[in-house]
């Protein structure tokens, strides 16, 4: 009974949104326009709260270098290796998805909604080590294989204005500069939990509810998806 009290919001908060998009409840530009509010905004300062009242060490970093080397070495190998696996239509793609089976955006609304967002801690090495390979490693490498155009300066503008990668930034030097006891001695922390508690409450429901709008089993897409899941296992 207790798994079925702890699933069942979760499936029930996707049922909604794949019901909404079935009964047209919910308009596709609604959704997206949701989205970009959720992901581009609140999603962030939630993962600012998660790195400010982290407790890190230094195994914590070593850990988060191990990650990225790790998936670094994915991508490289992915490249050498997935071309026969898939052909040349998704060659260029494949070995980037192989490191986005974690796939924090999702992962962390689920797991915080299973286990409680005191836990969310549990996931601070993926976010960090997620964080430099979504928004730098990869960037630059889509970068040079492509021809955008987009200059050094240009690429690290990007980098540093992508709202994720300045959350992580500003939620870890604060984390080190010890900013929760900063805020603790100007009786300023209570102000600010029930800020992000106000500000984060609805992230979770929201994003399970776009995990359900978006839920469609194509048969096109089923095949490769399993392939680079049991790649990446």
């Amino acid at each position: 009974m207790t798994v079925f009290n702890l699933l069942f919001p979760v499936f029930a908060l996707m049922g909604l949104g794949l019901i909404s998009r079935i009964r047209g409840w919910v308009t596709p530009e609604q959704k997206e326009g949701t989205k970009d509010v959720v992901f581009g905004l609140f999603f962030p300062i939630l993962i600012f709260n998660v790195m400010l009242t982290s407790t890190f060490d230094p195994s914590t970093f070593q850990m988060i270098g191990f990650v990225v080397i790790v998936w670094i070495l994915t991508i490289f190998i992915g490249r050498r290796f997935l071309r026969k696996w898939h052909g040349e239509e998704l060659a260029d793609v494949a070995p980037f998805m192989l490191t986005t089976v974690e796939d924090g955006s999702v992962t962390l609304p689920l797991y915080t909604a299973i286990v409680g967002m005191e836990y969310a801690v549990n996931t601070v090495t993926f976010d960090i080590a997620g964080a430099i390979l979504a928004f730098v490693v990869i960037p630059i490498l889509v970068a040079r294989m492509s021809s955008s155009g987009v200059g050094r300066r240009g690429m690290f503008l990007q980098i540093i204005r992508n709202p994720f990668v300045l959350a992580v930034f500003f939620g870890v030097v604060l984390n080190l500069v010890d900013g929760v006891d900063i805020l603790q001695s100007l009786n300023l922390f209570e102000v600010y939990s029930e800020t992000i508690n106000l500000a984060t409450g609805s992230i979770i429901g929201l994003i399970l509810f776009t995990i359900g709008y978006d839920f469609n089993l194509r048969a096109d897409i089923l095949k490769p998806v399993l392939e680079l899941i049991i790649i990446g296992r």
